[in-house]
Formats: C-alpha cells, sequence, structure tokens
C-alpha cells in the first residue's frame, strides 16, 4: 500500500493552459485555481450522495430530468425502444427544453410518484432476480443473456449493488439473498460458507466475495473487512482445515481466534446479501454450471 501511495502521488494533472503559463510544469495542487463546474444541478444533490437509502421520487424524476437535458449525454437515436421510452416520458412532463420543477408538483403528484417509485424498486429488483441463472441457489449475472435496453433489470442490478459492470465483459456476478434453507440471510444471525480447496470458483483472474447490507452498501466494521479474495486466500490469511475454508458471517466477532481469522461481519436489525464476483470467468461461471457453496445458517442462531 505504501508504494502505492507513493506512486499515486508522484501523479499530478493541470490544464495546459495552466501547464503553459508556468513555464512548462505542473504548479502544486494548492496553487491552482479552483475552477467551479458549470453543469447543472438541483438543491439536494449533496444530500442525495446515498442514493440506495436517501433518494426520493423527486430526486430521481429531477436528475432524469437534467440528464435528458444535458446535450453531452449520447443518445440511442437509431433506438427504437429509446425513442418510444423518452416519448413515455414526455407525458410526465421529462422532456428536452424543459427542467422539472417539483415546485410546480401537488401533493397528491409527488405522493403518487413515491408510491410509483418504490413499487419500481421493487419490479426492478424481482426482473433482476427473473433474469439470473441459478447457481446452486445463488444466482448469476451472465453476459450470455445480456439485454442492454433492458432498463427494468439494469435498474435492479444497480439496486443490489452500486456500479455493477455492464455489460459485464470485465465479470460475472453471483448474488445470494437466502441461506441453504431459502431463508432471507438476517444480519442477527450466524451462518457459513464453505469452500473446497480443490474445487474453487474457475477463473482466469482473481474472484472476491463481497458482503452488502439491503441497501447494498459494505456494512462498518471494527476490522475494516468488507470482502474477501482469492489473492488473500492464496495468501494464507485465512484458516484453512481439511482442504476447505469456511468463512463466518456474523455481526459479533468469533470467540474462537481461527474463526475470527475468517469473520465476514454482518450488521445487526438488517439483512444482507452477497455479490460474488468473478474475474476472468470460465465456461461454468458464465453458464451457470458451477455449484456454489450455500450459505448454511448456524443452530441456535
Amino acid at each position: 500500500m505504501a508504494a502505492a501511495r507513493k506512486l499515486v502521488h508522484s501523479v499530478a494533472a493541470a490544464p495546459l493552459s495552466l501547464w503553459s503559463a508556468a513555464g512548462g510544469v505542473i504548479p502544486p495542487l494548492a496553487q491552482q485555481p479552483v475552477v467551479k463546474g458549470t453543469y447543472r444541478n438541483m438543491p439536494r444533490m449533496k444530500e442525495i450522495v446515498d442514493y440506495g437509502r436517501t433518494m426520493t421520487a423527486i430526486d430521481y424524476l429531477q436528475l432524469l430530468s437534467l440528464a435528458i437535458n444535458d446535450p453531452t449525454m449520447t443518445r440511442r437515436s437509431d433506438s427504437a425502444k429509446e425513442l418510444a421510452t423518452l416519448a413515455k416520458l414526455e407525458k410526465l412532463g421529462l422532456r428536452e427544453g424543459v427542467l422539472l420543477d417539483p415546485a410546480q408538483l401537488t401533493p397528491a403528484q409527488v405522493t403518487a410518484a413515491q408510491t410509483g417509485f418504490d413499487a419500481a424498486r421493487k419490479k426492478a429488483k424481482q426482473a433482476l432476480e427473473a433474469s439470473l441463472i441459478d447457481m446452486n441457489g445463488w444466482r448469476l449475472q451472465s453476459s450470455l443473456f445480456h439485454d442492454d435496453l433492458d432498463y427494468v433489470t439494469k435498474a435492479g442490478s444497480d439496486d443490489v449493488a452500486w456500479g455493477t459492470p455492464v455489460p459485464f465483459e470485465s465479470h460475472t456476478i453471483a448474488y445470494v439473498f437466502r441461506d441453504s434453507s431459502g431463508q432471507v440471510l438476517d444480519g442477527d444471525r450466524r451462518y457459513t460458507l464453505t469452500l473446497d480447496l480443490a474445487n474453487l470458483p474457475p477463473v482466469t483472474e482473481f474472484w472476491e466475495l463481497p458482503v452488502y447490507d439491503s441497501a447494498g452498501y459494505f456494512i462498518p466494521n471494527p476490522i475494516d473487512r468488507y470482502s474477501v479474495t482469492s489473492y488473500q486466500l492464496a495468501a494464507g490469511q485465512f484458516a484453512q482445515k481439511d482442504g476447505k475454508v469456511t468463512f463466518y458471517l456474523q455481526p459479533d466477532r468469533p470467540k474462537d481466534p481461527e474463526q475470527a481469522r475468517n469473520w465476514l461481519p454482518t450488521a445487526k436489525g438488517d439483512s444482507f446479501q452477497l455479490a460474488a464476483r468473478f474475474y476472468g470467468p470460465k465456461a461454468p461461471l458464465i453458464d451457470g454450471t458451477y455449484a456454489m457453496p450455500q450459505i448454511m445458517a448456524q443452530k441456535g442462531s
């Protein structure tokens, strides 16, 4: 990490005009003028950074209005579906040349928009799950069935894990929301996930097992552990026994030292989910024939 930081800190950037004015060198950042962005925004922009939890229907419609009126946004003018979708949005007042003004909406319209927004999020998640390949209880998102114009499924994907890859060219993802008995993963309970070292996820690069809360965000925890990777496993970071490695998903640190080495923290009072990422996936992680191990609930938890 120290070497990485040194490399990052050795890189500097500045506008060409500033570089020329300084005689072909880049002035220190503290000496560079602050240039305020001129892009359009909205009053609540700073308050909805945490999109998964704080964005309202009106926030969403305003952002959509800004996007429609942003000349730098590339339109797919040859897409019948995009043209039809934009035509539908015009009926809501979302069209080029006019920015949405929330002050012009009646309380009834605001309520109706929020009701529709909440229903749409549920519909999007259902659409995502329906598009995924069952992989022993995990739900694989594969490029085999990717439709770049399936807006509903893409929305569901982004709602589960922000920054999900599109069109999944760099890696595939397998989601899991339930344990081996079909129960929703509960942050108050204890679970195990055991990988066979002789049958690890088949990839040409690496795999990662990140844990997210119900809103699709990492879970704050005392050991700053938000995921585990094949690199860490290969480096001997986790305890292994009988040719297997078992991870412990629970809110409190395990009392057993070996189990504590393999602890994946969850959050009390909230459900959680995993979105395993496979970089350089081989065929079984593209067609769903690899049997990912299921998450097992522990008795008495």
